[in-house]
């Protein structure tokens, strides 16, 4: 009984080891073009075609 407990408290160690962490993408202003929006930049376009969809005034990112 001893062992198969043993072998299970391993088992379990050796999986939360291999376990990483869950980040989420924060994309709300971090994309690549930005368009204007009003006062301030609307930086959620991650690509130039995404952006001329809305607008032609589209300039890359500051924060690229």
């Amino acid at each position: 009984m001893r062992n198969i407990v043993f072998g299970f408290a391993s088992l379990v160690t050796v999986a939360a080891i291999n376990v990483l962490p869950a980040t989420a993408q924060y994309w709300e202003g971090r994309g690549s073009w930005c368009a204007p929006g009003g006062s301030v930049l609307d930086c959620s376009y991650y690509s130039l075609e995404q952006c001329r969809a809305t607008t032609h005034h589209c300039t890359p990112s500051p924060a690229r």
